[in-house]
């Protein structure tokens, strides 16, 4: 959730350069103003959609484990955390190289640049551990008595419905 967080408070970050980057008063005094608008857009995107989404996806199931007792790696959690959070940071940083050439993409734009590619390889490498650690933690006896019965507690038609949106 931290990740997740932090990924829409850099975005909103990013959402006001893009509309600086869209002045033309402020255009015409700092000409190279008008080339971020695409390389924000980009950032914008990446950070608001696909880490939000994944850093969300991710809670759920490490929720969904903990509520089923699923056992967890402490190890894993970690590393997934800190994949997240390294790859948000370099996804964030990324204009700060210079190399500003942006692919736009139907859903996840990317820039054209060393920096930008890592920190998505992390946050994929994050999700994939969080998805294995799910996968690992589940009961052998929980998977084949299956009946569509939801999880309880106070959040269980939250948790049911996240879990199954996000496969």
């Amino acid at each position: 959730l931290m990740v997740g967080v932090l990924a829409l408070a850099i975005a909103g970050i990013f959402s006001l350069v893009l509309v600086i980057s869209r002045t033309p008063q402020l255009i015409a005094l700092v000409p190279w103003l008008g080339g971020l608008f695409e390389v924000a857009l980009a950032i914008h995107v990446d950070l608001s959609v696909l880490v939000w989404f994944l850093a969300i996806a991710g809670m759920l199931w490490a929720w969904r484990r903990a509520a089923r007792g699923g056992l967890p790696l402490a190890f894993a959690d970690h590393a997934a955390w800190g994949c997240l959070f390294a790859g948000t940071l370099m996804i964030a940083c990324a204009p700060l190289t210079g190399e500003w050439e942006v692919e736009k993409s139907n859903y996840i734009p990317v820039i054209r640049n060393l920096l930008f590619f890592i920190g998505l390889a992390l946050v994929a490498s994050g999700i994939a551990v969080a998805i294995l650690q799910s996968i690992v933690s589940f009961r052998k006896e929980e998977v084949l008595s299956y009946e569509g019965e939801r999880p309880e507690g106070p959040h269980g038609a939250v948790l049911y419905w996240g879990i199954w949106g996000s496969v």
